[in-house]
């Protein structure tokens, strides 16, 4: 039997609830956050992100954290690569998002829980409640479904 971490556990359900944010995100031609991210104009990005995620989640949850990349060398395909945090009261997720032409990938970095003496269950529960305290979508969480572990390699 092949058990899930916390780590992909979680990793699991903000790839799930991160769907929609990122299809916002990719309503955004990639050259333009290429020009951002290469004028270190982090304060245009961040509008991007709350401008998407006013969509999805409760204002301020979701947040830029000032780190972005972007590669568009010759003969290979461009991308963007944003770091965002969902700030909750309980928990806290830091996510790597990984914007290409066509598709994206989520990979979560770090997971910390405000009550450090919590079990591995506990602190999935408590980063489970933060996102469905904080989500607005117009689709049911229960709807997504849980989705496998999906790593570094994983693709919306």
């Amino acid at each position: 039997m092949n058990e899930m971490t916390l780590h992909s556990k979680i990793e699991a359900q903000l790839a799930a609830t991160l769907r929609g944010f990122i299809a916002e995100l990719r309503l955004v031609d990639l050259s333009h956050y290429i020009g951002y991210i290469q004028m270190e104009r982090f304060d245009c990005l961040t509008d991007i992100v709350e401008e998407a995620s006013q969509l999805f989640f409760a204002p301020g949850f979701l947040h830029l954290e000032e780190v972005a990349s972007a590669t568009s060398d010759w003969g290979t395909e461009p991308y963007v690569s944003l770091n965002i945090s969902f700030n909750g009261a309980r928990a806290r997720n830091i996510t790597n998002i990984v914007l290409y032409d066509t598709y994206a990938t989520v990979k979560l970095l770090h997971t910390s829980s405000a009550d450090s003496g919590l079990s591995d269950e506990e602190i999935e529960d408590s980063c489970r409640r933060e996102i469905e305290e904080n989500y607005l979508g117009k689709v049911p969480l229960g709807a997504l479904g849980r989705l496998p572990a999906l790593g570094s390699s994983g693709l919306l």
